[in-house]
Order: C-alpha cells, then structure tokens, then sequence
C-alpha cells in the first residue's frame, strides 16, 4: 500500500529488476478497489458500477446527479472531473466564474468604474466600463 492507500501486488521478478508498481493494471487484483478509492478521493459523488477489466474498457459509473454513464479508466483517470457529461458542464461554469464584488474590485483595481454588473456572467463576459476620464 502506498501513502495514499492505493494497494498493489509485485513479483520478485519486478522487484528485482526495479519495478515500479502499478496501481491500475488488469495485473493487479486491487485494481476495481484503488478506482473506488480514486472516486472516493475525489469527492464528486461518482461511484463505480462494474468491475475493472483494463484501461481501455467501458465501465459503468453513477453520477452523484443519479444518471449512469460510460466511461473508460484512462479518460476516467486522465479527466479533470469524473462526473457525467452534464454535471461537467455545469461544474465548469461554475468554476469560470467568480463573485461580483471580486469582478469589481478587479476593475476598480484597473482603474475602471463597472457600469451595469448585472452584465456580469462568467469571465468572458464583456461589460461596459468607464474610466476615470468618463
């Protein structure tokens, strides 16, 4: 087991030839329980429904949101979020955006008065602004 708690299983052969071990390899037998840990890690609410065959098969996993959906373990692993399709887009605009009194202080800051911040929806919003000049 490593630090993070990940288990895996190793040969002498392995060791002995400086091998590092893999976590995540249809030769390990702890692999189906190091994803659920992965999952459990990353705290989106993403439960894995099947086993673990290899990195490349489809597995099922259940959205915290209740949806099931597809997904291999390499694009599992490789995602900046593991939840559905749906929940990602959500997630990532919420995550693109920040509070109103920040957006405002970042134009004060740059010497803009903000005109309508109602305006004001994710960082690629264009707003009217004025300077000090009007």
């Amino acid at each position: 087991m490593n630090v993070d708690g990940y288990k895996s299983q190793m040969s002498v052969a392995n060791l002995k030839f400086d091998k590092q071990p893999c976590y995540f390899s249809k030769f390990n037998k702890f692999t189906t329980d190091n994803i659920h840990l992965f999952l459990k890690k990353k705290n989106e609410g993403v439960t894995l429904l099947t086993q673990y065959e290899s990195n490349e098969s489809k597995m099922l996993f259940r959205c915290q949101c209740g949806m099931i959906f597809e997904r291999t373990w390499m694009d599992m692993q490789s995602a900046t979020y593991t939840s559905c399709n749906q929940c990602v887009i959500k997630n990532r605009g919420v995550n693109h955006r920040i509070a109103l009194t920040e957006v405002n202080e970042v134009f004060i800051k740059n010497g803009y008065k903000i005109m309508d911040i109602t305006q004001y929806h994710n960082n690629s919003s264009y707003l009217e602004v004025e300077d000090a000049e009007g």
